[in-house]
């Protein structure tokens, strides 16, 4: 058996291949035989696990959301007992996951163009984070501008802490954690 860079399967070689490729290069540029060359496999071997660039570019994005569900469900269970809490440790962890893995993140906000007017949009785009937080304001704050306030200053505080911990603007810590923590549960209040 072949090795694929100490991957199971070349699907998941390739997969992973295709992240550190759409890092470098957009999705335009995104180049199959390049991925292809990372895993030490045929140029042809990306085109028996997916249709066309499209469907990869649409399996990477899964891939990375499934990494993100298994994550979301863990800390979901562990605060099942307190909504708020829930929702303010849901927001933790995706900060934390998008500075654990900066690669996904880029990858997370790509919105491509061969994907609109698509199902496959849908299946990405509008994440159980976002109906979460959406949900919970809906049922704490009656008024609907104030919902797209709380809505707005939330979102804000997530991709806001995890550029400024990426760029080093604020310091990946258990304070700085702390901090958000407790702008986040003053939000919520």
């Amino acid at each position: 058996m072949e090795d694929y860079n100490g991957y199971e399967t070349v699907k998941e070689c390739l997969i992973l291949a295709g992240i550190s490729e759409l890092q470098k290069h957009s999705i335009e540029d995104l180049s199959l035989r390049r991925v292809s060359a990372l895993c030490n496999v045929s140029c042809a071997a990306p085109y028996k696990h997916f249709k066309n660039k499209q469907e990869f570019v649409f399996e990477i994005m899964l891939y990375i959301n499934r990494q993100w569900e298994k994550l979301r469900c863990q800390v979901m269970e562990a605060f099942a007992d307190n909504e708020k809490t829930q929702l303010i440790e849901v927001c933790i962890a995706y900060i934390r996951f998008c500075i654990a893995n900066p690669n996904f993140r880029n990858i997370m906000s790509m919105k491509p163009d061969s994907f609109q007017n698509s199902n496959m949009q849908d299946d990405f785009y509008f994440t159980e984070n976002e109906n979460l937080i959406r949900d919970y304001c809906i049922k704490k704050f009656k008024s609907e501008g104030t919902v797209k306030k709380k809505i707005f200053t939330i979102h804000s505080i997530i991709y806001g802490t995890a550029y400024m911990m990426d760029r080093k603007y604020l310091e990946n810590s258990k304070e700085t954690i702390s901090m958000v923590r407790l702008i986040l549960e003053e939000e919520l209040e």
